[in-house]
């Protein structure tokens, strides 16, 4: 691409086309989770699955699910939205901070066509 890998993107992610930030898609997200955090999440609700015996019981289980949340929150911030006009992909920092209302929705528009979004 470019001199010193500028414009180069990261193989398998999309990216925010207002600011370049690395966006993950559903499933990425959920293998994320999985691989870096050991926090296993059903794919469709999105929900923790907690499994195995806890040592230290109700207390221990709590424990864990205030952690999980915690690098739940975290990783979240990763995910965006795409766009169902254009096709353009934001992340959610963008279309919070920047993007104009739509007008029908009640949402947030597209930078570019002033569509409507939907989760990637």
């Amino acid at each position: 691409m470019g001199l010193f890998g500028r414009g180069k993107r990261t193989s398998g992610f999309s990216h925010c086309k207002r600011c370049s930030k690395r966006i993950l898609s559903k499933q990425q997200f959920v293998s994320e989770l999985a691989d870096k955090h050991s926090i296993r999440v059903d794919p469709q609700t999105l929900e923790f699955i907690i499994s195995g015996a806890f040592v230290g019981g109700w207390n221990t289980v709590e424990a864990r699910k205030r952690e999980m949340q915690s690098t739940f929150t975290k990783v979240e911030k990763d995910r965006g939205v795409k766009c169902n006009g254009c096709g353009k992909i934001y992340c959610y920092d963008c279309l919070i901070n920047f993007a104009r209302p739509h007008p029908t929705t009640g949402g947030k528009a597209c930078f570019s066509c002033g569509g409507s979004f939907s989760e990637l």
